[in-house]
């Protein structure tokens, strides 16, 4: 199992992964891999841009298992580089199902409280 978590790409022999060509920073892309085992994405340079599924970004980006990761042109098989399985790529889905889940019955119950609220609202002000 690959236990790395970071992992540089750009033009400068330093990075994990050295690419060469128009529109390449020096230090260009950084991806990380969490303890959940999500992987992100984000810009090492103002100003500079990558590609999820032939959409440009810029800011910081949840890679999600379908995702394609290029870099002025060039495809970046991200899932080989933390050796992703499809073992931990079901992990990672059951955690995510599990967090809209939870998100989901949280905002249920704050509907909830704000309506037991606005009732006692109204109540008080008949009261009054």
């Amino acid at each position: 199992m690959n236990t790395r978590k970071y992992f540089s790409i750009g033009s400068n022999p330093n990075n994990d992964l050295q690419l060469e060509g128009a529109g390449i920073n020096p230090f260009h892309l950084f991806l990380y891999k969490d303890a959940v085992g999500q992987v992100f994405v984000s810009t090492r340079a103002p100003g500079t841009l990558f590609t999820i599924n032939n959409a440009a970004h810029k800011e910081l980006y949840i890679l999600e298992t379908q995702d394609q990761l290029a870099l002025a042109g060039h495809l970046i098989d991200w899932k080989a580089i933390f050796e992703i399985n499809q073992e931990e790529i079901q992990v990672v889905e059951q955690t995510q199902t599990k967090a809209f889940e939870t998100d989901k019955r949280l905002k249920i119950q704050l509907i909830l409280i704000y309506t037991a609220i606005a009732a006692l609202l109204i109540l008080m002000a008949f009261y009054i």
